[in-house]
């Protein structure tokens, strides 16, 4: 199973309020302007996921994602997005995750279901309190079922 888990945290600044874009930044100050953060300090960039999992995105498989906060079963987000052959992958600095199909070096996947103002405001309620660790799960598949699937497993692991 392929998988990849970036960890990050909560500032007091995220509004997650962007409609077409959802981005995760390694980044340790966020301003207002940041409407699409949802998370800083992140471990990982685009160029640092699991080159596996890259591989299958740039095969256009699907993708299943977790926003996991505190380790709390009740504190989770899941949505889907796709890869594509002309992502690149090679930015040094954040993860972008986008509803379009629009693709730039900051950008790990396409048509996502999900962009920053769609995320469970319990979840972005508690990813303002501050320093709240974040847990990002990636796992690709050739169907959404099957990359759904191989997250349940791995969200069984960390909530074991």
């Amino acid at each position: 199973m392929i998988f990849d888990i970036i960890t990050a945290q909560g500032h007091p600044n995220i509004r997650a309020t962007h409609s077409s874009t959802l981005e995760i930044t390694t980044e340790e100050q966020l301003t207002l302007r940041g409407d699409c953060i949802i998370a800083v300090k992140a471990d990982k960039a685009t160029n640092s996921i699991n080159p596996r999992l890259l591989e299958l995105l740039k095969k256009e498989y699907h993708l299943a994602i977790a926003i996991i906060v505190d380790e709390e079963p009740d504190l989770i987000d899941v949505f889907f997005a796709k890869g594509h052959r002309g992502l690149k992958f090679n930015d040094t600095k954040s993860i972008v995750i986008r509803k379009s199909s629009y693709i730039d070096p900051r950008t790990l996947a396409v048509r996502s279901t999900k962009a920053a103002k769609d995320i469970d405001r319990d979840v972005v309620k508690k990813l303002r309190e501050g320093e709240s660790p974040v847990k990002i799960v990636l796992t690709p598949g050739p169907t959404r079922l099957k990359a759904l699937h191989d997250l349940s497993r791995v969200l069984a692991e960390i909530f074991r």
